[in-house]
């Protein structure tokens, strides 16, 4: 057991200062881990001073979001945290690497990456199963901010599909600390590192190290604030996340802990819910080869668990008047694993999973123990004689060429296509 050994895990959705504050923990004398076991940078994501998280969490985070089959940028209408995950024991494993290299220093560690959040629940009980103390460290920015910052990230996500995204993951959050005690979290807004000392203030206190606030307070660095919104109303915005944004702003000043959700919570979800479901078979109908952008991947994984029965019905229905009873599935991920449940209520005999990389010892989608067996194509050594879906969307017509290689069946069907002739 880890009896004197503390932990702060820091939570906010992505671009809102968890690297920041993740980086004054450390200050503070919090372990992050060895540097080459932090992610730095990647293609997609830009952070010049790093993101302070492990690899080793980064790729369990992924693995306990596939089970929710979300994306990053996921938007629901339900609230849904992950009380216990099957991947449990690996949580408690890394938490205890962290707490034996901590014991003998007195200095705890910290824990960051945008997805624990989901399954906080069960993040708990590894903690407790080890006897941690752990302390929350809630952060928010201005979600027009949030979204300007996800699109200079390299991402190509609309400003009111963000918005909403801000608003769902706020949301999660809000819901999971409601059920703590007030003396266990500590909620902070982006904003006034740049006004004061007093969140780095906040944080020592919470976490015990007031004697280390000076270490601490060269590490917020102007050129991080890229924008500079007021708290007023933006006409442009949806009012229910102005609401959000107030919610927060006023919890964050008074320090009053989260007893309820923001007013009209879950109807502004399924109005959010219902809005991005529109403007994407909008944007499909206007030009075709929206199809191929990143909104679409994540608006196919949105349809399944939205409306999942629709596509099911529409499954049975196409493959019924086409004779097909049997059929493979390309890919492997979570749009892979929805398609799989989908065809399986339909009635169709899924004929095998098949995707052109894959690891098999990390399995990071869980597609063998969803789906059974995967294929790789490297491994078919002849045509095979039975028709299939694509269920990559990103770039799915150049899959659907490549695909020709190896399958010689009754057709290649992309997922995305029959997603949208399902629900138009």
């Amino acid at each position: 057991m880890n009896d004197n050994v503390m932990a702060a895990v820091v939570l906010g959705a992505p671009r809102s200062g968890t690297s920041m504050l993740t980086n004054i923990t450390t200050a503070l004398g919090l372990y992050a881990g060895e540097k080459d076991e932090l992610f730095w940078d990647s293609d997609f994501y830009s952070n010049e001073k790093g993101f302070f998280e492990l690899l080793e969490l980064r790729d369990l985070s992924k693995s306990i979001q596939s089970e929710r089959h979300m994306l990053m940028m996921s938007l629901d209408d339900k609230l849904e945290l992950i009380d216990e995950s099957v991947h449990q024991s690996l949580m408690e494993q890394l938490i205890v690497k962290m707490a034996d290299r901590v014991k003998n220093m007195g200095n705890g560690f910290v824990m960051k990456e945008v997805r624990m959040y989901l399954a906080m629940p069960a993040w708990d009980k590894a903690f407790k199963s080890q006897n941690i103390d752990r302390k929350i460290l809630f952060i928010f920015r201005h979600p027009e901010e949030f979204a300007g910052s996800q699109a200079r990230s390299g991402g190509h996500y609309d400003k009111d599909w963000s918005l909403k995204v801000w608003y769902y993951k706020n949301a999660m959050m809000i819901k999971y600390l409601m059920t703590l005690e007030p003396s266990e979290y500590v909620i902070l807004d982006h904003k006034m590192f740049f006004e004061s000392d007093d969140n780095i203030r906040k944080i020592a206190k919470v976490l015990n190290r007031e004697d280390r606030v000076q270490d601490a307070l060269g590490i917020v660095d102007s050129g991080l604030r890229h924008n500079n919104y007021s708290r007023e109303a933006n006409p442009s915005i949806d009012k229910g996340i102005l609401d959000m944004y107030d919610f927060l702003v006023h919890h964050a000043e008074t320090n009053e802990p989260f007893k309820e959700l923001p007013p009209d919570c879950y109807n502004n979800l399924k109005r959010y819910s219902d809005e991005f479901h529109r403007n994407v078979v909008s944007r499909i109908a206007k030009d075709s080869s929206f199809k191929n952008d990143v909104m679409c991947k994540e608006w196919s994984n949105h349809v399944f668990r939205t409306r999942f029965d629709i596509v099911k019905d529409y499954f049975k229905s196409f493959f019924n008047e086409k004779g097909i009873s049997d059929i493979a599935i390309y890919g492997c991920g979570s749009t892979a694993y929805y398609t799989y449940n989908a065809l399986k209520k339909a009635g169709i005999n899924i004929a095998g999973v098949y995707a052109n990389s894959y690891d098999r010892e990390l399995d990071p989608l869980g597609a063998v123990k969803h789906m059974g067996n995967v294929t790789l194509l490297s491994e078919v050594n002849e045509k095979l004689d039975i028709p299939v879906i694509n269920t990559i969307v990103q770039g799915a017509d150049k899959v659907n060429s490549s695909l020709l290689e190896y399958f010689d069946g009754d057709g290649i069907f992309p997922l995305i296509d029959m997603i949208y002739d399902a629900t138009i």
